[in-house]
């Protein structure tokens, strides 16, 4: 792999509008949630749990969505936002507990800021 993959990465990320940075918080939230429910068979599995400052929107996706299907449908959903509601806003998802047996056998367990043992030694 050569250095392509590295061709944007320094662009600048587009900012919110001030019309959107003006909004009160609750307007933001009530203008997120109207625009995923029109489009609510294509985002059914999402829900809005926060809105940061900078234009985070903060999701959790249902259980049933399968691993394969999530990227692609935070990055529709992204692309969406940014059409209907506003250019800076960006997608975030909640991290999705670890259901492996496997791990919690072995005494693992990871949680959304760091892997640890059950004994409490950071790895």
């Amino acid at each position: 792999m050569g250095a392509d993959h590295l061709t944007h990465f320094d662009s600048p990320t587009q900012r919110c509008t001030a019309s959107w940075e003006l909004k009160p918080h609750n307007e933001r939230i009530a203008n997120i949630n109207s625009a995923i429910g029109s489009a609510r068979e294509f985002f059914g599995q999402v829900e809005v749990i926060g809105i940061g400052d900078e234009g985070q929107i903060i999701v959790s996706l249902s259980e049933g969505l399968a691993a394969s299907e999530r990227g692609t449908l935070l990055l529709d959903l992204e692309e969406f936002l940014k059409a209907r509601v506003d250019v800076g806003l960006n997608v975030w998802c909640k991290p999705i507990d670890d259901k492996s047996t496997i791990r919690k056998l072995r005494g693992v367990r990871i949680d959304a800021v760091r892997i640890s043992r059950v004994s409490g030694q950071s790895i």
